[in-house]
């Protein structure tokens, strides 16, 4: 993801830099890879491995739930605004919308029904926080700089159809 986001101007540019040999992004691969092991370690350390790993993993599925019902909702606006002569209502309306109701549930339960216990709540706030700099990132790009922006659905485009003098 960071690779994709320096290529496209949005992250320091040298993650978005790959191994002229096996064409990997080795910066942004080594990068995450430290960042992860020393997250993991302090927090390992500060309240066991046991802790430490449910806090990563309620951060990470908090925030991969919230995205996944986004794209869901995504999906039915995309095919209603932009492809209506393609939208088909099972495909386009029906499943996309079970997905973000059913994927709503394991919030619920995360934020009300059975929140957890410090330390591992703290990941529910964080995870909250990591998403609404994220939504004021945003603002700010559709107001300073909205090419960049514009250039964020090539995030996940494969480096082939990239065109030349951008990566």
């Amino acid at each position: 993801m960071f690779y994709a986001l320096a290529r496209n101007g949005l992250a320091p540019r040298p993650l978005g830099h790959t191994h002229p040999k096996f064409k990997t992004p080795y910066i942004a691969i080594v990068w995450m890879s430290v960042f992860a092991f020393v997250l993991s370690l302090l927090l390992g350390w500060k309240w066991g491995p046991l802790v430490g790993f449910a806090f990563i993993a309620t951060l990470a599925v908090i925030v991969v739930v919230i995205v996944y019902i986004i794209i869901c909702l995504g999906c039915v606006w995309h095919y209603w605004t932009k492809r209506r002569a393609e939208f088909n209502w099972l495909l386009h309306f029906v499943l996309p919308i079970a997905g973000a109701v059913l994927f709503f549930f394991p919030l619920y339960y995360e934020y009300v029904k059975f929140p957890p216990t410090y330390p591992i709540k703290y990941a529910n706030w964080i995870a909250l926080g990591w998403i609404g700099v994220g939504l004021v990132l945003t603002a700010i790009l559709s107001v300073r700089a909205p090419e960049r922006l514009r250039d964020m659905e090539r995030v996940y485009v494969e480096d082939e159809t990239v065109a030349p003098g951008r990566a």
